[in-house]
């Protein structure tokens, strides 16, 4: 194997590791409900990812927003904060490596599935810098920070979504065929339920 093939191999798994992280961020950011303890006392219970080898298999409420990782998971986590740090405590007033319509760009590209290599080479930046500009504008809930355009799933599409799950396809599978992240499935189809309970 050469090292290209090596390289390629060990982004795609970081790739991996930082969609599993999203979701359960993404699970974390879920509307908290309401619950009672042992005394009959109202308490509120936040939304917690559950693993199964190593990626979101379910949500359970819990009365702590603690959330115990999978290992390499928190391997990954504690590398990405290491480099979010580095970039953080660079000097402010350095220029921007790349335009606006470049940070567009960006997002789109990682949505179709490209890499942060391949993106950088294309806008000539870092992989890091890539990284960590979509990871910052994830966490954002996909939001475009240069043009406040959030990144839109046709109703269409969601509309689907919602058929294949209750076919049984499971929200993994639905994020798979339309290359997104299952907490992205997840949120979209509960967000359509919700609508349609409002309208009825």
């Amino acid at each position: 194997m050469t090292n290209k093939y090596l390289a390629e191999e060990q982004m795609r798994h970081e790739d991996l590791l930082d969609n599993r992280l999203y979701e359960a961020l993404e699970v974390m950011e879920m509307p908290t409900k309401w619950g009672m303890n042992r005394e009959g006392d109202f308490t509120e219970l936040f939304p917690c990812p559950v693993f199964k080898d190593g990626r979101v298999s379910g949500i359970e409420y819990r009365t702590t927003k603690a959330v115990e990782l999978p290992e390499e998971l928190l391997e990954r986590l504690c590398l990405l904060e290491d480099e979010i740090e580095g970039v953080v405590t660079q000097p402010t007033n350095s220029p921007n490596k790349f335009t606006p319509e470049d940070a567009v760009k960006m997002l789109e590209l990682r949505e179709q599935g490209v890499t942060y290599r391949e993106i950088g080479e294309m806008i000539n930046v870092s992989i890091n810098t890539v990284k960590n500009y979509v990871k910052k504008h994830k966490k954002n809930n996909n939001k475009v920070a240069k043009r406040g355009r959030p990144v839109k799933y046709p109703e269409a599409m969601i509309k689907e979504w919602v058929q294949l799950k209750d076919s049984g396809m499971v929200c993994r599978e639905i994020a798979e065929k339309y290359n997104t992240t299952t907490g992205m499935v997840q949120s979209r189809i509960s967000q359509y339920r919700k609508q349609a309970k409002e309208t009825v």
